[in-house]
């Protein structure tokens, strides 16, 4: 399994953008595509204040059950997509959107 630099991996996502709002910004809504499929699950949306930590403890196999499980078996993951949140949104609240659509 690669390990995640998240510090590179925000300086990534800063480039790639390109607008100085999401600049630093560090809460918002995530996606994470894994290598292969463990049972029916292939990907994980999650929400933090301070995402990049978040996904850290992803790599790490510490918080959610989910990514926890796919650390036991081996199986790495990509950041496939990220939305900011900026001002008083809340992340939850837009995790929470995402998932319903079902896409």
């Amino acid at each position: 399994m690669s390990g995640i630099n998240t510090a590179a991996l925000f300086d990534y996502v800063s480039e790639r953008i390109k607008t100085p709002k999401y600049y630093g910004q560090r809460s918002g809504v995530y996606l994470l595509h894994y290598e292969r499929p463990l049972g029916k699950a292939q990907h994980y949306l999650g929400a933090s204040r301070d995402m990049w930590k978040r996904i850290d403890s992803h790599e790490k196999g510490n918080g959610a059950r989910m990514p926890a499980a796919f650390r036991r078996a081996g199986i790495g993951f990509e950041l496939a997509r990220v939305w900011f949140t900026i001002g008083p949104e809340n992340p939850f609240w837009i995790e929470r959107q995402v998932k319903r659509r079902h896409n």
